[in-house]
């Protein structure tokens, strides 16, 4: 592994929520890592509220994790949403007065390979994120190579955060934002600034109908009933902006 300066270049260079998780899963193997987890949750209320990351834990473990809805009985997610220092775990041995739930949670993931870890919590105002890193094996050696690196990672993870938060929320919008051919847009930032149909037709040279056309299938896409309702929406979640010199064209009457 190269210098921090160098991992942390490395880390701006990940695109996209794959070579986020591949590229991060590299840093981590050179540090004698064998797996690690980061994910991002709500603090508005525990219950069923992972929001989004990426892990490089066994399928049928992420799985099950997010189908028992096991983010609301994690010791490790309350002892973070408690904490702002790293903290290692070994299992249900590290927990006093853990309930049935959480010693069955503890059981499950020590059969996957997940009962020695390092947990660097990360909070902001509406949700914390929480990187976990595992080292290969469960043994005093692994523990050693685990705690030695503890300040490494908690430098890397906040660097990693700041990255991720970008690049997933990117991935998500993609998947779940309604898309607006280039005219659509157009439509709505000239309607934006107070063009009627007609003004924005000899703007951008299409007729008039044209013009209705494109903003009703807007007005679809983005799930409301009106223009205004439609234009709101699409500058709010980032769709459109509207160029402040817009404002300041008139059409010429004939």
């Amino acid at each position: 592994m190269g210098s921090m300066s160098e991992t942390f270049e490395r880390i701006s260079e990940f695109r996209d929520s794959e070579s986020l998780k591949n590229g991060l899963a590299q840093i981590f193997r050179d540090m004698g890592l064998g797996r690690f987890a980061y994910v991002v949750v709500r603090i508005d209320g525990i219950g069923d509220n992972l929001t989004h990351g990426v892990w490089t834990y066994p399928d049928e473990w992420a799985e099950r994790y997010q189908q028992e809805n096991y983010v609301s009985c994690d010791p490790v997610v309350t002892t973070a949403l408690q904490s702002v220092l790293p903290f290692p775990w070994r299992g249900a041995d590290d927990w006093d007065d853990l309930d049935e739930v959480q010693v069955r949670f503890f059981d499950e993931a020590h059969d996957f390979g997940i009962s020695n870890g390092l947990s660097i919590p990360i909070h902001s105002s509406k949700e914390f994120a929480l990187l976990t890193v595992l080292p290969d094996g469960n043994s005093e050696k692994a523990t050693e190579t685990l705690w030695a690196v503890r300040d490494e990672i908690h430098l890397l993870a906040y660097h990693a955060h700041h990255h991720a938060q970008k690049v997933l929320i990117d991935d998500i919008a993609a998947e779940v934002l309604p898309h607006l051919t280039d005219r659509e847009k157009e439509c709505l930032q000239w309607a934006a600034v107070g063009k009627t149909s007609w003004e924005i037709s000899e703007i951008l040279g299409i007729a008039e109908t044209t013009v209705q056309t494109h903003i009703e299938n807007a007005k679809e896409k983005l799930g409301v009933s009106s223009r205004q309702f439609a234009i709101v929406k699409a500058i709010t979640i980032g769709l459109i902006e509207i160029p402040d010199h817009t404002a300041l064209w008139t059409p010429k009457y004939s």
